[in-house]
This record gives structure tokens, sequence and C-alpha cells, in this order.
């Protein structure tokens, strides 16, 4: 548990970014406008020169780069140690930060720690470059370093990487990537990264199966806590490099393939999920493979198993000596044959304390060498998005390149799919 912060979402808000925020919200000190610095804000010239005059002059005093209504376009901006303590703000998704180079913002620095560097009310858009927000290892102790209320989208690569230690995404939202994925989490090792009420959406347009993970927590320590990831190729994973990763109060709906997996075969790795849902994905609801999970609560596999994209294998999966230690454990509606539950290696272990299982179209649980303590045949009591992250309208939106659009998925309410925007569930 070092290093991990406890669950901090507060019931009554949503998830992702907010409209109608203003900068003074997240910043104290001087505003430092882009536009004082020479920047045209036309959305085609290049900006740059004006934006990096204004961060050195922010930083003297702990100061905020403010970022106008309107586009603002640019070549690469670093923020590395020069840049510590500088906010940059703007005045919400109206506020366009444009890429015209080969990543948006970039947060670096070989010779020393980047800190108490935040990015706020802002829209990044990547405009087809790698990277819309990325950072790089620097074996430095970095951070503070926070993002909030923020826009990122269209990105060849990922909207956000983010491999430093001690960073925070907080009312995030991340939407259409090509190559990769939403949310790519990767500390070296030391400190913790957190996302907190964050959205991830419409990752991983391209054909390549391995793209488009709305929130891939490759880092070895990651905190997730009240975040919806939906229309994704996969929900969310962890990895090999995992130490410990904690999800909390989380909604994965409507992937194309997993809502939760992991990639790696580290049987060290402690992967804790506590109010999960996993609903209406092609594949399983969830792949436990090789670490060991612990649920002090209960997830939820609802209607999973649309399609069977991929190798899929049940509402819920077990394989490669997955060690389970699950409190209550909810699987229903599992399509086209598959079971609820199955051990596809037979070679996991542990305990399932509740498992509460009915109409799925396989068995209830097939090959489990995980004990299953007590097996209930009743109906499952499907939460709705807002119960597990707060608030009565988590916002998805994305952004078509004129207008903001609600994001249409399909919602399970414990007898049959229903066409629905996100703001039903």
């Amino acid at each position: 548990m070092a290093n991990i912060p406890t669950p901090e979402v507060a019931k009554g808000t949503a998830a992702g970014a907010q409209e109608g925020r203003s900068p003074d919200e997240f910043h104290d000190g001087s505003l430092y406008d882009v536009r004082d610095y020479g920047a045209s804000v036309d959305g085609s010239s290049d900006d740059s020169s004006a934006i990096t005059s204004a961060i050195s002059d922010a930083a003297a005093d702990g100061g905020a780069v403010y970022f106008p209504a309107g586009t603002t376009a640019s070549s690469e901006i670093k923020l590395g140690r020069s840049a510590n303590g500088v906010t940059l703000v703007g005045e919400g998704a109206d506020s366009e930060f444009k890429a015209l180079g080969s990543y948006g913002i970039a947060l670096k620095d070989s010779g020393g720690p980047v800190q108490n560097v935040k990015i706020a009310n802002l829209r990044l858009n990547a405009n087809g470059c790698k990277y819309g927000l990325t950072s790089a290892h620097n074996g430095h102790d970095d951070g503070p370093i926070t993002v909030e209320n923020a826009w990122v989208h269209n990105a060849t690569g990922a909207n956000v990487r983010a491999q430093l230690k001690n960073m925070a995404f907080r009312n995030c939202s991340s939407w259409n990537t090509t190559n990769w994925h939403g949310f790519t989490m990767g500390n070296d090792g030391q400190g913790s990264q957190r996302l907190i009420q964050c959205v991830a959406w419409g990752c991983g347009s391209s054909s390549n199966s391995n793209a488009g993970i709305g929130f891939d927590c490759s880092g070895t320590r990651v905190v997730v806590d009240g975040c919806i990831s939906v229309n994704n190729k996969r929900g969310m994973k962890t990895t090999d490099r995992t130490i410990k990763t904690e999800i909390h109060n989380t909604a994965l709906l409507n992937n194309t393939y997993m809502g939760f997996y992991s990639s790696g075969r580290n049987d060290s790795a402690d992967v804790v999920l506590d109010n999960v849902l996993a609903k209406g994905n092609g594949g399983e609801g969830f792949s436990f493979r090789a670490s060991n999970y612990t649920t002090p609560s209960c997830i939820w596999s609802i209607g999973n198993c649309t399609t069977g994209a991929g190798q899929t294998h049940g509402g819920v999966e077990f394989a490669y000596g997955a060690t389970m230690d699950v409190s209550e454990m909810q699987v229903c509606g599992t399509q086209n044959g598959y079971p609820g539950v199955q051990d596809t290696t037979s070679d996991s272990s542990g305990t399932v304390s509740t498992l509460i299982a009915t109409d799925n179209d396989g068995a209830n649980v097939k090959e489990s060498g995980v004990q299953i303590e007590t097996v209930e045949n009743t109906q499952c009591e499907v939460p709705y998005v807002e119960d597990l992250v707060g608030g009565t309208s988590p916002s998805v939106h994305h952004y078509d390149g004129e207008s903001w659009q609600d994001a249409s998925i399909k919602y399970h309410d414990g007898q049959q799919f229903t066409d629905a925007s996100i703001s039903q569930l």
C-alpha cells in the first residue's frame, strides 16, 4: 500500500472535464496572457515564441500563463525545471492549444526534477501528432505535477503519455486516438500516479488490435478513482511492470474487446478493484491474468461478450495463475454462448466469497480453480454509472472538428440492452 493514495472521489460530482469553470479556480498568482507576448491566437500562426516568453516570466514569480478563448497554435512546448511553479490555464474547452509539431506539450528535463507544474482548464488538440501531452523518465524526484479539467484529443499515438513520478490527472477527458491509448501511465518505479474522475472515449480507430486502451496503467504504482472508459478498443489494462495498482469506483463500458485485463505474467503484482463495473464490452468484462487481485467490495460483469471479439473466454476469465481474493462478484447476461466465469488455464487460485450469477448464455461457472464459496442464482443488482463515480450526468462528449457531440452507447438495465446517451447511465 506504500505511496498509493486512498480513494478520494466525492459523490455528487461527475467524471470528465467540465465546462463553465473559471481560470481563477486553478491559480492564485499573476496572469501572463500569451497575446501580450505577440501570440496571434488565429489557429494557424506558430505562437510558440510568445508562449515560451510568457512561461519564462511566469516562472519568475510562480504565475500562470493564460490562453484566451480561441485557438493558439504552436510547435512543441517543453516544460522543464525552468518552468517549475508555472500553471498553464485557459477558459475551458474554448481555449484550444493546437499542436503544430511532433507533440503538443512535453514535461521533461534530464538535468533536474520537474516540480509544481499545472495544466488546467485547457483543451489540447494533438492535431494528428504523436502525443498531445507527453513526459519522459528522467530519474529525478519529480512532482507534484497536476493536469486538471483538461480536454486532450486527436493524437496518432497517445493523447496523454505520463512517465514522470507523482503526476495527477483530475477531471480530464481524452478521446479519438489512432494507434495508441487515451491515457498511458508509466512511472519509473518511485512515487505514484493518479487518474481521478477522468474519461477516455473512442481511442484506437486504426486496425491495430493492440491500440486503443482507454486507461493503460503500465506504471508501477497507479491509482484510478471515479473514471469511465467507453467505446475504446479496450477499457483498461495493467502489465507485468505493475507493483501496485488500485482501481476504485470505475466503469468500463462498450469497449470493442475486454473491459479490464492484464497483459503481463507478473505473479507478484498487486491489483485492487473496488466497485468496478464492466458492461457491454465485446469480449470479457474482466480478464484476470497472473497477478494478485483483491476486491474488498464488489465487481460487476454485466452483458459482456457482445461480439466475442478477440480470444473471448467468458464474462470473467481467470488465467495464468491469477490469485483471487474477491468479496463479491456479480456476473450476469454474458452473451453468445460464453460462460459467466471460466478458468481458462486451470491454474488460478484463491477465493470468491460470493458469486451472483444469472442469465449467462453458457454455464455460470466453468472449470474454475478459484474456490467460489457461495453461488446465488439471483438477478444482479446492476449499478448505474452515477452510483460508482458520482453525479447524475457523467459528461462524455467528443469533438468532431466542428462541434461537441454526445457519445451514444448502449446500456443494460438488468433485462435488456437499450440505446442511450451516457447521461442516462
